[in-house]
């Protein structure tokens, strides 16, 4: 009798904890059309939150996390020239530590803020040079 109530004890504890933590990290996902573009992925209250793929109709496209409604965390951007970025975002900018890879061959691996190259890193070029420093 002891075993049995033990194991109902343990059945609904473990029950409640999961269904606890679904509906705590429970977020609803979507696909979203817009002029600009699709948006599959995590929504939370409406906006882009979670993980998710943005694919612009000039070709740009973003797989990655999103809080709030914009790139924030990390994730990949490739632009629709083959230019692409694999790091940080904050804001919907490259911000913190992340690697850029250009078409033409060229790459920087380092920090970013607001979008622009900032702080330590190391750029190397198609051809071989390289640079270190801030």
């Amino acid at each position: 009798m002891f075993n049995n109530q033990f194991l109902r004890l343990l059945f609904v504890t473990v029950f409640i904890l999961i269904n606890s933590f679904v509906w705590l990290t429970s977020s609803e996902s979507v696909t979203q059309k817009f002029k600009v573009g699709t948006y599959k992925g995590d929504v939370k209250d409406g906006k882009r939150d979670g993980n998710g793929v943005f694919e612009w109709k000039t070709g740009d496209h973003y797989d990655g996390h999103w809080s709030k409604g914009k790139m924030s965390g990390n994730g990949t951007m490739i632009w629709a020239n083959k230019n692409k970025y694999e790091g940080n975002f904050e804001n919907n900018l490259m911000s913190g530590h992340g690697t850029m890879t250009w078409n033409n061959g060229d790459r920087y691996d380092g920090e970013w803020k607001d979008g622009k190259i900032n702080g330590h890193g190391i750029k190397v070029w198609k051809n071989g040079a390289k640079y270190e420093g801030d």
